[in-house]
């Protein structure tokens, strides 16, 4: 049926799309479309909480259905109610298999409608969580190619927390942020037979060791800029995901001072203008090596 049927919902303050499970059926989960989500959503103009959960199983050689099915989360992406509070939204993993590296012009269509959607969002939304989703590097904070604001600045005034797990990070250029080594590359393009039930075999998630560290230079001052107009966040998680070995963590204490970490491997260490988009001086991280190697700073936070 049309979408057009659909009565417009004044009162509706939530709006929760999660997997349903049929015990009937050996599929498992199943899953509403994006589209068909935008469509109802777009009749509810002042929700404050939308969670998304979009992981439906399929296999590789739906080619052709995984790109509609991605395009459906930027187009819809624009229509979203500015009075979102909580925009919670786990997309479908991405990862740099064979079957998935045509998609770069789709996914990165959709880290730039997403940005848009989360800062015109930006003086209601409280709590962002985004896992298996694509994001561009300075999706917080667009900056031109020497570092610089390119857009007026943004409000934050409510804003609390920020999770990004397992995203899929983008250069401007629409190139992955990390590759695996030339030697995993080599067996992807070796795996001729794909498990039943499952997205990919073992072979095709390699880990991803290869970094452009100014790329990561450039996410961190992005969300340092943003942070300085945030007064009341209190934490940031960021984990590019499982083939990845870098976390950062960002937490508010009482007092009014902040603490930064990253940890990782291969090595991670913010850089001068990293220091400053933040507010603190280079000199003052710590360094220790507990597997992985960690930089941490604690410095007076200054956001308004």
């Amino acid at each position: 049926h049309s979408a057009s049927m659909l009565l417009n919902i004044l009162y509706l303050d939530k709006v929760f799309f999660a997997g349903l499970c049929n015990p009937y059926d050996r599929l498992g989960d199943h899953q509403i479309y994006a589209e068909a989500i935008y469509d109802i959503v777009k009749h509810c103009p002042y929700i404050t909480g939308l969670r998304m959960i979009l992981g439906y199983p399929q296999r590789p050689e739906e080619l052709e259905y995984l790109r509609a099915r991605r395009l459906a989360v930027p187009r819809g992406s624009t229509i979203l109610p500015r009075s979102l509070k909580v925009f919670p939204l786990r997309n479908e993993t991405e990862t740099l298999g064979r079957t998935v590296m045509p998609l770069v012009k789709v996914l990165t269509l959709e880290a730039q409608s997403v940005a848009t959607t989360i800062r015109n969002s930006s003086a209601s939304l409280r709590d962002l969580k985004l896992e298996n989703t694509a994001l561009m590097l300075d999706f917080l904070c667009p900056l031109n190619k020497e570092g610089q604001p390119t857009l007026p600045v943004v409000y934050w005034p409510h804003l609390e927390t920020i999770s990004l797990h397992n995203v899929t990070c983008w250069t401007d250029e629409g190139n992955w942020l990390t590759f695996p080594t030339e030697e995993a590359q080599a067996r992807i393009a070796t795996v001729q037979q794909w498990e039943q039930g499952h997205d990919h075999p073992d072979d095709s998630h390699p880990s991803q060791p290869v970094i452009e560290i100014e790329h990561f230079h450039r996410l961190f001052i992005s969300m340092g800029l943003a942070v300085q107009h945030m007064p009341r966040l209190s934490s940031i998680y960021f984990h590019p995901g499982a083939e990845t070995e870098l976390t950062f963590e960002f937490r508010v204490v009482p007092g009014r001072y902040a603490i930064a970490t990253w940890s990782s491997r291969p090595t991670y260490r913010p850089d001068h203008k990293v220091a400053d988009a933040w507010g603190f001086s280079e000199e003052g991280q710590r360094h220790a090596k507990l597997g992985v190697v960690v930089y941490s700073v604690r410095f007076m936070a200054h956001m308004v």
